[in-house]
């Protein structure tokens, strides 16, 4: 597992994708619980705290494609304040590509286009809430 210790560009990110291999066998720190899953890669974690705000981007490589992840990718990216929820990115099985909002966690869907396209929109709204990228 990568826990950065620098802020993640997203030239990074995107690159730990392309370089990435299928797994083999069940490294530690794959995702999946049941011994017959198929287990996922991690490709990235990155997990910093600013102040009250804290932030924890997680990006793993599927063993196969689904009809809730065709892009492959399972994501979890969190924006929080105090233990509260700000801003989370993620695609649950059953629900898609989604965020949610506010500690009240509204949820929308979300057009998962690029894995680049979603970093900089995950970005974005981070900043916009306080988080500052460039520490």
């Amino acid at each position: 597992m990568l826990i950065a210790s620098h802020v993640p560009e997203r030239s990074e990110v995107c690159a730990s994708l392309s370089d990435s291999k299928r797994p083999t066998s069940r490294p530690a720190g794959a995702y999946g619980m049941l011994g017959h899953m198929p287990r996922a890669l991690l490709l990235f974690h990155y997990k910093a705290r600013q102040g009250d705000l804290s932030v924890e981007m997680v990006l793993w490589q599927l063993p196969a494609q689904t009809a809730d992840r065709p892009h492959g990718i399972k994501y979890r990216f969190h924006l929080g304040r105090n233990g509260k929820n700000l801003l989370r990115y993620d695609n649950e099985i059953g629900k898609g590509d989604h965020r949610h909002i506010g500690v009240e966690e509204s949820e929308e869907a979300y057009s998962f286009s690029t894995m680049e396209r979603l970093l900089q929109d995950f970005r974005r709204e981070c900043e916009q809430l306080g988080w500052r990228w460039d520490k």
